[in-house]
């Protein structure tokens, strides 16, 4: 988590949309669990993996 936090400047699960893709990353479908960028680490409210 702080190796994360220390490259990317954000939480793993917290990093926005506009930050992945600008880092590369491959963005999720849907919006349930997806991060905001808040600082906060926050559940979907889902059972699925």
């Amino acid at each position: 988590m702080n190796t994360f936090r220390t490259m990317y400047n954000v939480l793993p699960g917290d990093l926005s949309a506009a930050d992945a893709a600008a880092f590369g990353f491959t963005l999720r479908a849907g919006v349930l669990g997806r991060g905001d960028g808040n600082g906060l680490i926050e559940g979907s409210g889902t059972t699925e993996a």
